[in-house]
């Protein structure tokens, strides 16, 4: 058995490894590359998105201590791109305001990068953190500057429906062949994973977790697509059900149970303006549970077991075991959660990992993370409904994904393509938020509706062409 604290060091530091790509994956690059610098900025996110999800975590370079896996080339390019626009005075590329999320993802990334650093010593941990900071802070500015106008969030979400298609059909393959289409590129094994002889689907990802829950985490925006844009209200659908076939292919309990959030976070719009009492209840509900039960209420995690196998033991114990040994990591963490038991350095729920690997500050500022982002939707989705209910429920919409996020992080830690996901989901949750639309005029008057929603270059129709919805 493998020495806990090497491992556990490994999985944090990284280390060792050499550099594995595919002639294919570079002809991509240097095409997503002219495609980058010759399009408009408004086109330039799609090579972006496509190549830095598609492509396994496995292909990419390997640099002195540096690793550069697919997409954070794909991130070079595209600042790259942004300083282009710059050098030749591109008013497409015009400078960012900086809302309230905008400075918790900064907050959180000095306050994770310090108290890591703190934890396993700074000559360790600076090549990490670095790693860490352009991976999260360059995807997430990125995505802000290329992503402008509700327009971009839509084209993305075209983008997302065309990858979840690509899945769904290369997934099914999967679970017909046993063999995973990635694994003849490399990066990922070409064997299916099987658990009590069930196949579990991979696609370009690390884990069959993390390929359910990206699809499941994305399924909410195509409800935002179908509202918005009348002309592709078919790949809305297909990009869902799309998404649904690669989370129930990915046999794992983890991205079904974020898919049934996101969808119950939709079902719940007619009540939209009484969740602060259903949010009361869900609390009272838990605290009474913990009251009446013999075992602590994070024990029902312990009982979900969707698909049959589902390790919802070991995310029981994880958040048990991290509450009972508060002391051993409230200050800035502790270098090997494995003291714990068995296997609690497999640190598989984000916010114990967050908690073990930078302490009780580094924990606030992520959850503080996830309340900016709802509170930014909330206030918005209020403001926009005056005069646009379509538009309102577009930005539930991309709340019910962050609230998928905010289940999915109790069973697994994204370590690989969906880091990137996740902060692309924060930026369009930004620009989409902080989107002041034009004032109803008289020119606006008999305007068709569907022709004005959401739009921030024409029109906003009135409220008797919106009531409907």
């Amino acid at each position: 058995m493998p020495d806990r604290p090497s491992l556990y060091y490994v999985s944090r530091l990284g280390g060792g490894g050499e550099s594995v790509i595919s002639p294919i994956v570079v002809a991509l690059i240097a095409v997503a590359a002219i495609w980058t610098f010759c399009r408009p900025r408004k086109y330039a996110a799609f090579p972006m998105l496509l190549l830095s999800l598609l492509v396994p975590l496995g292909q990419g370079l390997v640099l002195g201590p540096f690793h550069v896996p697919v997409y954070r080339i794909m991130i070079l390019i595209g600042w790259m791109r942004v300083l282009q626009g710059k050098l030749t005075a591109d008013k497409d590329f015009k400078g960012l305001k900086l809302h309230s999320l905008d400075w918790a993802i900064i907050i959180s990334g000095i306050v994770a990068s310090i108290t890591f650093c703190m934890l396993y010593g700074w000559m360790d941990s600076t090549v990490n953190r670095l790693g860490f900071l352009y991976t999260s802070w360059g995807s997430y500015f990125l995505f802000r500057v290329l992503v402008r106008t509700n327009e971009d969030v839509d084209r993305l979400i075209k983008t997302l429906a065309f990858i979840c298609i690509v899945l769904a059909v290369l997934m099914v393959r999967e679970q017909m062949t046993g063999q995973n289409f990635f694994g003849y590129l490399g990066g990922v094994p070409l064997a299916n994973a099987v658990r009590e002889g069930r196949l579990r689907s991979q696609g370009p990802f690390r884990h069959p977790i993390l390929a359910g829950t990206f699809s499941a985490t994305v399924a909410p925006l195509f409800a935002r697509l179908w509202v918005r844009r009348r002309a592709v209200r078919s790949l809305a659908i297909v990009g869902a059900v799309s998404a649904v076939v690669v989370t129930v292919t990915s046999a794992s309990s983890t991205p079904l149970l974020a898919l049934v959030a996101g969808a119950f976070g939709l079902v719940l719009w007619p009540v939209r303006r009484n969740m602060r009492l259903l949010r009361w209840m869900i609390v009272f509900t838990l605290v009474a549970l913990h009251m009446v039960m013999r075992a602590p209420v994070w024990a029902l995690i312990n009982h979900i077991d969707i698909v049959g196998g589902s390790s919802g033991f070991h995310r029981f114990a994880l958040i048990d075991q991290t509450i009972r040994h508060f002391s051993d990591w409230w200050l800035y963490g502790i270098q090997d959660s494995g003291v714990w038991g068995w296997e609690m350095w497999d640190t598989s729920n984000t916010y114990v990992d967050v908690a073990v690997q930078g302490g009780i500050a580094s924990l606030l500022t992520f959850i503080a993370l996830l309340v900016y982002g709802f509170k930014m939707i909330g206030l918005s989705r209020k403001r926009v409904e005056t005069y646009d209910r379509r538009g309102a429920f577009a930005l539930w919409a991309l709340g019910c994904a962050l609230l998928a996020n905010v289940v999915a992080f109790i069973g697994i830690t994204y370590f690989d393509q969906n880091i990137v996901m996740w902060h692309v989901l924060l930026a369009m949750i930004v620009t989409a938020a902080s989107i002041r639309q034009p004032p109803i005029t008289r020119e606006c008057e008999g305007t068709k509706p569907d022709l004005a929603i959401g739009t921030t270059e024409g029109c906003i129709a009135g409220h008797q062409g919106l009531s409907a919805f």
